[in-house]
């Protein structure tokens, strides 16, 4: 190539590389649509459909406080009328049908979704994750084939588990029994117009709204430590072993009330004794003016 070619204006037109609507490059997560259907649980059984997309990236995780609204509907039920009460309830702490629990791990704040899964997975506990999906720190036990982006969900416990195989083998094998019997009495029901049709599955559908939650975080890998927070630090820094802290705290009441006053502090991480034995891990999680 000569220089007079290097500084001459090319003929060819040039490729437009601005990004398609929707684009998302490999490190940003997808976008949510009305209409998509995500699986929630790890044996690929609860479902979800988002009716209303949510905003923001985060969704709650275990031990966090979410506030929510659901409500159980019937398979072919008609359309939701009243609206139900607001809840709130920790993550992980038994006190919601196990299907919901499973769709809540992955919606995002003012999602709206509705939710099918087998009928065993109504029964109101919470599904097993972290620690509990391991035999051994960092090793999951068998559970036959599961799909690579399915192995770090959350999973049933092992009796609701097989309890909706069992329903859902017997319920074919009734549908079987029926498409027999109907075969045989084919004539005779064409002749006295029944259409009946064998029963659906033995299924669990409800309806979901995320309305907020409030993040718990565990500080030890037992959970015997976690903190909320309140208040977002200023700072980026976080206080080390050595370093001289001041600090109040005061005690609550299992409702959040509180107990006592709030008790100023001033001593060395590491060498002064605290007031709780594990409340090194809270402080040393803790930025500048963070109240946890």
């Amino acid at each position: 190539m000569t220089a007079e070619d290097a500084g001459a204006e090319s003929d060819v037109q040039s490729i437009n590389s601005d990004a398609p609507p929707a684009f998302n490059s490999d490190d940003e997560p997808p976008e949510d649509h009305e209409g998509d259907e995500n699986t929630c649980s790890r044996d690929g059984a609860v479902k979800k459909v988002i009716r209303k997309v949510g905003k923001g990236l985060e969704r709650p995780g275990q031990n966090d406080i979410v506030t929510l609204r659901f409500c159980t509907l019937q398979l072919d039920g008609p359309a939701i009328v009243d609206v139900p009460d607001e809840i709130t309830v920790e993550m992980g702490d038994n006190k919601l049908p196990l299907a919901v629990e499973f769709a809540v791990k992955n919606m995002r704040v003012g999602e709206v979704a509705e939710i099918r899964a087998p009928a065993a997975y109504s029964k109101i506990t919470s599904p097993l994750c972290g620690r509990q999906l391991r035999t051994q720190p960092g090793v999951l036990p068998k559970a036959g084939k599961v799909k690579r982006k399915l192995r770090f969900l959350p999973a049933a416990p092992k009796g609701l588990a097989e309890q909706a195989k069992v329903d859902l083998l017997k319920f074919r094998k009734a549908q079987e029994a029926a498409k027999e019997a109907a075969q045989e009495a084919a004539q005779e029901a064409a002749e006295a117009g029944d259409g009946s049709t064998p029963s659906k599955p033995p299924m669990f559908r409800a309806r979901v709204e995320l309305l907020g939650f409030q993040c718990v975080l565990a500080l030890t890998e037992d959970r015997s430590v976690t903190k909320r927070i309140l208040q977002t630090g200023t700072s980026q820094r976080r206080p080390r072993r050595g370093d001289v802290v001041t600090f109040s705290y005061c005690l609550l009441e299992d409702g959040g009330a509180k107990r006592t006053s709030p008790r100023k502090c001033e001593l060395t991480l590491g060498e002064d004794e605290l007031p709780y034995p594990r409340l090194e891990h809270i402080i040393c999680s803790m930025k500048d003016a963070l109240l946890g």
